[in-house]
């Protein structure tokens, strides 16, 4: 898989699925939900037994607008917002 396609089947091809109308591009009226990270260091740590432990390769991070990862080091901020299905099912 190429890494044009990793990005793309893991966020705007994510929110279509799940109709979130909102998330999954870069553009005016989208949360900013943004990583930069090297392709050449990322490597997922957490595993079942340590869910907590952070990837590595991620240089910034910025959810909802708010940078939670800053050259790598994670900032303390909390600005995830869980996801809800709509009550209709759609």
């Amino acid at each position: 898989i190429t890494m044009p396609r990793m990005i793309q089947s893991s966020s705007s091809q994510v929110a279509e699925l799940f109709k979130l109308k909102d998330r999954g591009k870069i553009g005016t009226g989208y949360f900013a939900d943004v990583i930069v990270f090297d392709e050449k260091t990322i490597n997922e740590r957490a595993t079942y037994e340590q869910p907590e432990l952070l990837s590595e390769g991620m240089k910034f991070v910025i959810v909802n607008g708010k940078l939670a990862i800053d050259g790598g080091k994670y900032t303390g901020a909390l600005a995830g917002k869980a996801l809800r299905k709509p009550l209709n099912g759609e």
